[in-house]
């Protein structure tokens, strides 16, 4: 279903769909193997390129399902100097799927790290046919975490989309797209034209650090002029796999897999068989039958982290009783029952004693139940806590924080009402500690709290 070539220094000068007979690479002379960027100082680096290093051996196996190509490395070299860096960079083939994974496992024996392994590329792409004559690659980005696909336009004929933060006003000859996958490991990429495809994917259940970096050639940005390239000018693109692994002097590193389908048809072949193999199998909650008619509910503020009482217990019951007789909506979001109340992320949720104590809280319930409305309490305690609340300190919380890549504990900042909180982030300024959601200790005392309440 699907065949590559790679030329004596590893670029991948052929991938051919043979369900439609078309080469998708035009453009063979700019083909690539791999690249490494290996910092050489604090603000230097070096660009190490597969097309500029002589292979160890280019080897071919059979292995269980189909056959795999190997290219070997036994030493990467950068300058005038030969780095005891040994790669394998694979493409693994089925006999029965037009598909093809792309490995890359490094040791890395240099002092020195290699930050960032680009593989697989797939240089010289020209385009398909498209519905109206022509060529193009139009590309749909399939967020599944989102549930939908997001098409981003021909990316042969167009700007690539500006997806944040690329260097383009450098770059002399391309522009550049970067999407992340974030650790979530369900990236997917379908470049498609009106009869056929390449869809690309990073579908692993073990996230490393992976982006996928699209230039295209010639470039068309700044994106405000008009770019006038004289008739017959190759349009091109080329994708690379970026795996952002920072391997330290004397570590070893393997790559998930990335994955290559050829396909017929336009994007809706690409999103079928996502669909079926790289969507997570989720196993969500039934909803309750009385959410089959669910149109809304009612949002009611209780007190805040200021001090400001909104809506007692016996105020909102009123109101929300009231609401319903016009509206028709049985739903309380209510949002502020405690004593620091809403933005307060406190310890203890017991309702506040300002607004009624438990006693007016469950008064309120009586009431609310009575005329069928059903209540939705918001709460912090699932994820945070407030750094002021005195428990803090006293029982020692800071142990259950998250922390990020620096050793820091996670924290955010919430502005309320006054110019300097707003503004500033200073005066009444309630700080959230995110608490790690593995921690035995605090996931116990949230139950507890809620069999409290």
């Amino acid at each position: 279903s699907v065949s590559l070539s790679v030329d004596s220094s590893g670029r991948l000068v052929s991938l051919k769909n043979l369900l439609t007979g078309t080469e998708l690479i035009a453009y063979g002379k700019v083909a690539e193997a791999w690249r490494l960027v290996v910092p050489s100082g604090r603000h230097a680096l070096d660009l190490l390129y597969g097309s500029q290093q002589k292979p160890a051996a280019i080897e071919i196996e059979k292995n269980w399902g189909g056959q795999a190509l190997a290219i070997v490395y036994r030493g990467i070299r950068a300058g005038n100097r030969k780095l005891p860096v040994s790669a394998r960079f694979v493409f693994e083939l089925q006999d029965n799927e037009p598909v093809i994974m792309a490995t890359v496992e490094i040791a890395n024996r240099s002092d020195r790290e290699v930050s960032e392994i680009e593989f697989p590329v797939i240089g010289g792409l020209g385009g398909f046919k498209a519905a109206g004559g022509g060529r193009e690659i139009q590309l749909m980005h399939i967020h599944s975490w989102r549930r939908y696909g997001r098409f981003m336009g021909d990316l042969l004929n167009k700007p690539l989309p500006d997806t944040g933060r690329e260097s383009d006003q450098f770059v002399r000859e391309h522009e550049t797209a970067m999407w992340e996958d974030e650790h979530r490991g369900r990236s997917g990429f379908d470049f498609h034209g009106a009869d056929e495809g390449l869809y690309l994917g990073y579908n692993t259940d073990k996230p490393q650090d992976f982006v996928l970096k699209a230039e295209r050639y010639p470039k068309c940005v700044p994106r405000g002029p008009t770019h006038f390239y004289p008739r017959g000018t190759p349009k091109w693109l080329r994708l690379w796999g970026v795996h952002v692994a920072r391997i330290a002097p004397g570590h070893s590193w393997k790559s998930e897999p990335v994955t290559l389908r050829l396909h017929k048809g336009d994007w809706h072949d690409a999103a079928t068989w996502y669909t079926q193999n790289c969507m997570p199998r989720d196993d969500y909650a039934r909803p309750p039958v009385w959410m089959d008619d669910f149109v809304g509910w009612t949002e009611i503020i209780g007190n805040l982290y200021t001090g400001e009482v909104f809506h007692d217990f016996k105020t909102c019951a009123d109101k929300v009783i009231a609401d319903k007789k016009a509206t028709g909506l049985d739903l309380l979001f209510y949002y502020g029952h405690t004593n620091l109340g809403a933005e307060g992320a406190d310890y203890d949720q017991s309702p506040s004693v300002a607004m009624g104590g438990e006693k007016g809280f469950a008064r309120m319930m009586d009431r609310l139940h009575a005329n069928g409305i059903r209540v939705m309490l918001l709460d912090h305690l699932h994820r945070y806590i407030n750094s002021d609340v005195p428990e803090y300190k006293s029982k020692r919380l800071g142990r259950m924080a998250t922390i990020d890549a620096n050793g820091k504990r996670v924290e955010s900042r919430w502005w309320k009402e006054t110019v300097l909180s707003c503004k500033r982030l200073e005066g009444p300024t309630p700080v959230w500690i995110e608490m790690c959601p593995s921690c035995e200790e605090w996931h116990e005392h949230y139950l507890d709290q809620l069999r409290r309440m």
